[in-house]
């Protein structure tokens, strides 16, 4: 329906590994608005594929989240107990996790 709210959101993949944009029903992007993710119902209302719908939406380099000893941000870093960045501490607090356990 072309009167209806639907919401944009990220979901995990099935295996846990992917986060790929849908389209919701509700805001809380529980509810899928058709069968393929959303993707139909997106393609649909924008005439496009939804952006990152069959992609993962997460990068898979990876770089070091151990503090440097030598350059710590200035000394805004290395301040606290640990031995993690603050900028990966910062993106795992706000990040949706796709682990189970």
């Amino acid at each position: 329906s072309f009167n209806a709210a639907y919401y944009v959101g990220p979901y995990c993949a099935s295996q846990g590994g992917t986060i790929y944009l849908g389209v919701f029903t509700d805001d809380a992007c529980t509810t899928f608005a058709d069968n393929s993710g959303g993707r139909e119902t997106y393609y649909q209302l924008a005439g496009d594929d939804l952006p990152y719908g069959k992609a993962n939406l997460v990068d898979m380099d990876c770089f070091s989240c151990q503090e440097p000893a030598e350059n710590n941000n200035d000394g805004n870093d290395a301040q606290d107990a640990d031995t993690v960045a603050d900028v990966c501490e910062t993106i795992y607090t706000a990040a949706g996790k796709c682990e189970s356990n």
